[in-house]
């Protein structure tokens, strides 16, 4: 019985047909994959994953110092370990940082808004929430935070118009469900509020109109 042939011409052409599917999908690279990695311990939350992440962010920046997504994904891992002023003081220089390298930077720009909405500094936080606004696509994180920001001055009404913004536009990315399920949980409360101030308001006109008529 003879020796079966090896076939060098069809590893030869398998080789050069994964050469070429490699060129036509741009596969991830390492630093891509950490990146990814980092956004998803930091959604995560959990002391443990937010240290994780900080390490991971601190690397890809240490390899590049332009790296601007780096900056704004530190800056939510500030926040997220030492909510309050000195946390947000952190990712406001961050943030900072971030629009330095990248100054169209749209996420920057509404996470910034955020910190300043907690800092109680409106005025500077709806300026970047209206520049974010011009943006296409628009980022859902950006009509949730805005409307939280008019409900921390009691504009109510126009919390909910900006709660609703969020919850009919379509989402980019499954990272934004996050965004659209705050502001629907927002939203309920802000109607159920409402509708409960309108029962107690009806309630109490019944209750006069029975007194005077009776």
């Amino acid at each position: 019985m003879g020796r079966k042939r090896h076939d060098v011409g069809g590893d030869c052409r398998f080789a050069a047909g994964s050469a070429h599917l490699d060129k036509v999908i741009q596969w991830p690279s390492q630093d891509q994959r950490d990146f990814r990695l980092a956004v998803d311990l930091i959604e995560n939350g959990t002391t443990e994953s937010l240290r994780e992440a900080r390490q991971i962010l601190e690397r890809l920046i240490g390899k590049d110092s332009k790296f601007a997504p780096g900056y704004i994904e530190l800056a939510r891992v500030a926040m997220k370990t030492n909510w309050g002023p000195e946390g947000l003081h952190q990712a406001e220089t961050l943030l900072d940082s971030a629009l330095k390298i990248d100054a169209l930077s749209v996420n920057a720009k509404i996470l910034l808004g955020y910190v300043y909405t907690h800092q109680e500094r409106y005025r500077e936080a709806e300026l970047l929430f209206v520049d974010a606004a011009r943006s296409n696509p628009i980022i859902i994180w950006l009509w949730t935070n805005w409307g939280e920001m008019l409900e921390l001055q009691g504009k109510k009404d126009q919390a909910i118009v900006r709660y609703r913004e969020a919850l009919v536009r379509p989402v980019q990315d499954s990272q934004y469900n996050a965004a659209r399920n705050d502001a629907y949980v927002q939203l309920t409360r802000l109607l159920i509020e409402r509708n409960s101030c309108l029962l107690r308001l009806v309630n109490a006109t019944i209750n006069n109109t029975k007194t005077v008529g009776s």
